[in-house]
């Protein structure tokens, strides 16, 4: 009896045959991200082959195709993402600088107002990080600028980054941020300032389709149409040319826009960007207090598979394929916390500026106990060969009575073939 077995977080993916080849079959490890082609071998006999050939073998086995018989996989992925967060050296704080947006989009959860962040405020802030990097334990400073909008205040910004910056110099600390931000005031220069000056890695900015599909649904407060002015914005940024993979279009998809998707994705291929901006898609969900219906993460896959084809071959960048997770998100982070213009403190970003936040009546989730969850089988999660890449997707959305799964979980074997094709296995 063999004293191995292929890992369950081993994806085994048939090829399609060709004339030349017939059998393929592909080896994806989502605990490592490792892959391996074989020709003429049949599922049941994939083991046997690789133990077989005493290489492979070793290989298989560094790389978590194959694991020993007896080991508990689940345990020993959870137990990985359990040292991963102890022996952590990044604090991630998100600012909220502003509780104000020019923005009224019809699936936003968050009730605005001119709030901003006072400077006894940031002051307090600047003192939480002050003393959480006076542990010594960390050698990384991330920020991610949140809203709202961010831009909204500038001025703030740039202040509490100079001030951030002069901490993190005292100790010996690299300091790096991002940003949401819905592009209104995203103009080159401001994009070049963000980037050179106050070290934003990456500025996300959402385009929900052409105009006459977006200007539905991410107008003005005062009702007035955004895609013109964004997209503006967007051919400024370019120009700049900000390195890859820092500015990235996002597109919140649901089933009123889904099917201008492409028409979108044609108006951005026709800027002729190159790897300036790439893009991404995210399916729409209830938000704080506020609940759409959420969009069936299995129906968008499909429909992603098609888009990511036509993205690339139109030069437009996408993501890679999704990596090893040890830190689901911020709410399951112990070195993570966010600021609210008024200075409270969440544990995620769906809390603050929700009905309930301004009621009085705020619930602040606490998660870092959810890998537990999971390994009580709690959440379905526990039985999911995506957990390695996925970490359980929100555990406030599961809270909430929501299937967070990722469109991966349901086209996985299609983008793993899309990488094949472009020669990335």
């Amino acid at each position: 009896m063999t004293s191995n077995k292929l890992s369950r977080y081993c994806d085994v993916v048939s090829l399609p045959s060709t004339p030349e080849r017939e059998g393929l079959v592909l080896l994806h490890s989502y605990r490592t991200g490792a892959q391996w082609l074989l020709e003429g071998v049949s599922f049941r006999d994939i083991l046997p082959y690789i133990e077989g050939k005493p290489e492979l073998l070793r290989w298989a086995k560094n790389n978590k195709i194959v694991v020993d018989a007896s080991e508990d996989e689940l345990s020993a992925v959870l137990s990985e993402n359990t040292v991963a967060m102890q022996n952590s050296d990044e604090l991630y704080r998100v600012i909220m600088p502003t509780a104000q947006c020019s923005l009224g989009c019809t699936y936003c959860g968050q009730f605005h107002s001119p709030n901003k962040i006072d400077a006894l405020t940031a002051a307090s802030i600047l003192s939480d990080i002050e003393e959480n990097l006076g542990t010594e334990k960390y050698r990384y400073l991330k920020v991610g600028w949140f809203g709202a909008e961010p831009l909204q205040n500038l001025p703030g910004v740039r202040s509490l980054t100079q001030q951030l910056m002069q901490t993190s110099a005292r100790h010996n600390v690299h300091y790096s941020a991002k940003m949401a931000t819905n592009g209104l005031k995203l103009t080159g220069e401001v994009a070049s300032e963000l980037i050179h000056e106050l070290s934003v890695m990456r500025l996300d900015v959402t385009l929900d389709g052409p105009a006459h599909v977006h200007d539905s649904r991410r107008f003005s407060k005062g009702g007035k149409g955004t895609f013109e002015a964004i997209l503006g914005n967007l051919k400024s940024v370019a120009s700049i040319r900000p390195p890859p993979g820092v500015v990235t279009v996002r597109c919140n998809v649901d089933h009123t826009n889904a099917d201008s998707v492409e028409e979108l994705l044609l108006i951005l291929g026709e800027q002729g960007w190159g790897d300036a901006i790439s893009v991404y898609f995210a399916p729409v969900h209830a938000w704080g207090d506020f609940s759409p219906q959420r969009t069936d993460s299995s129906w968008l896959a499909e429909k992603e598979i098609e888009w990511r084809y036509l993205a690339r071959h139109l030069g437009i960048p996408v993501a890679d394929l999704p990596a090893r997770k040890y830190i689901t998100c911020m709410a399951t982070n112990k070195h993570a916390r966010l600021y609210d213009p008024n200075g409270k403190s969440h544990s995620c970003t769906e809390l603050p500026l929700a009905a309930r936040e301004t009621s009085g009546n705020a619930i602040d989730y606490d998660f870092r106990s959810f890998s537990d969850a999971i390994e009580r089988h709690e959440v379905p999660c526990w039985q999911c060969k995506m957990l390695p890449v996925c970490g359980g997707a929100c555990p406030k959305q599961w809270a909430d009575g929501n299937v967070p799964c990722p469109t991966f979980k349901f086209n996985a074997h299609q983008l793993l073939l899309q990488e094949l094709c472009r020669g990335n296995v």
